[in-house]
């Protein structure tokens, strides 16, 4: 496996470890690289199967330019693009949650803004809008239950159309 580019402490974190590894480091520090050259040397060095991988970032665009960088380091016939669990930490919870069908239903998909402001209009005044969903997202957040009726009637009303928001995917 060829460690071009990265420092003693990244390859070590490329090829030392056995198992899960958190990669924290400032901007501009070479993380990407250093992920990519891991989830590559998984799966070219290691034979670990593409799909056996979840890598997670915070937003699309980071996931995204990992996954182009782990394409540029592997041979395509060895890991086809569609295999990788390269995804923000969101869509990797849809996505498990949809694989294992943790909710009744097996068609519900993430409720838009829209869809959100819509519900949160029926249960509290326009100027409450905003903290009402703030305060919804942090008790989620903190697995806490409903605090008052308004919020419970909103996760109900979620729920009834099928719908979940981003903080019930974590």
């Amino acid at each position: 496996m060829e460690l071009a580019g990265l420092n003693e402490r990244q390859g070590q974190a490329v090829l030392g470890a056995d198992g899960p590894v958190a990669i924290i480091a400032g901007p501009g520090t070479g993380k990407t690289r250093t992920l990519a050259s891991r989830i590559a040397y998984l799966i070219q060095e290691k034979k670990t199967a593409p799909e056996n991988i979840l890598a997670v970032t915070f937003t699309k665009n980071a996931a995204q330019e990992l996954r182009e960088r782990v394409v540029d380091l592997i041979d395509q016939s060895t890991a086809p693009r569609q295999n990788f669990w390269i995804q923000t930490f969101h869509a990797a919870a849809q996505r498990i949650l949809k694989a294992e069908d943790y909710f009744p239903k097996k068609d519900w998909i993430i409720a838009t803004d829209e869809e959100k402001l819509g519900l949160a209009r029926s249960l509290v005044s326009r100027k409450d809008l905003r903290k009402f969903l703030e305060a919804n997202s942090r008790r989620k957040e903190r697995f806490f239950p409903p605090e008052n009726e308004a919020q419970a009637h909103y996760q109900s009303r979620l729920l009834a159309m099928n719908r979940l928001d981003f903080d019930d995917l974590l």
